[in-house]
C-alpha cells in the first residue's frame, strides 16, 4: 500500500461524524467501549463498529483490561489532524455566513 493510499484510508475512516466525535472524546481521556458509547450518546454495538474502522485505519489502538477493551489514539498527530479539520470547517461556516449576509445586503 502506498503512502497516498494509507492517507486516503485514514481520511475515509474519518468520514463519519461519530468517528470524529469518538476521536474528540479520546483527546480528553482514553476510554473503554462502554464509556465511549455513553459519552457519545450512541449504542455500544454502533460505537464498537466505528472504533474498529478507526483501529483498522491505524488511528486508534486498543488494550484489553480484563474483560474491557480500552482505546486511545495511535499518535498525538491524530488529534492534530482532527483539530486542523475543525479549523477548516469553522472557516467554511464563517465564510458561508458572510456570503449570506452580503447577499442580503445587496438586495
Amino acid at each position: 500500500m502506498t503512502m497516498y493510499e494509507m492517507q486516503a484510508e485514514q481520511f475515509k475512516a474519518l468520514s463519519h461524524p461519530l468517528r470524529v466525535k469518538i476521536i474528540r472524546v479520546l483527546s480528553e481521556n482514553n476510554c473503554c467501549v462502554t464509556n465511549l458509547a455513553k459519552l457519545c450518546g450512541e449504542p455500544q454495538p454502533q460505537t464498537s463498529r466505528h472504533l474498529n474502522a478507526l483501529k483498522k485505519a491505524g488511528l486508534l489502538i486498543c488494550e484489553k483490561k480484563g474483560t474491557k477493551t480500552c482505546y486511545k489514539a495511535s499518535s498525538p498527530q491524530v488529534f492534530k489532524m482532527i483539530e486542523a479539520a475543525g479549523e477548516i470547517a469553522k472557516k467554511r461556516v464563517l465564510d458561508s455566513a458572510t456570503e449570506i449576509k452580503n447577499k442580503k445586503g445587496a438586495k
